[in-house]
């Protein structure tokens, strides 16, 4: 996953059921509908979601580096 861009998944509900993908570029952007394409940003969405920290581990990670830029 390296070097992705900056992407938005939307999704919206019946009844157009639709998922879109915008692609953001310095420059330009894009915007995806295809299945296949919605899924594989899905796919990278549900991961970065699942290897996030949670609130407090994360206050807790930024407190610490705080603290040691701090002395």
């Amino acid at each position: 996953m390296g070097g992705m861009l900056p992407f938005t998944l939307y999704g919206f509900p019946p009844p157009a059921k639709l998922e879109v993908v915008l692609l953001e570029h310095y420059t330009s952007h894009a915007y995806l509908e295809a299945a296949e394409d919605t899924a594989h940003y899905d796919d990278v969405f549900n991961h970065l979601r699942a290897s996030a920290l949670s609130a407090r581990k994360s206050e807790e990670l930024i407190a610490g580096i705080a603290g040691e830029l701090a002395t």
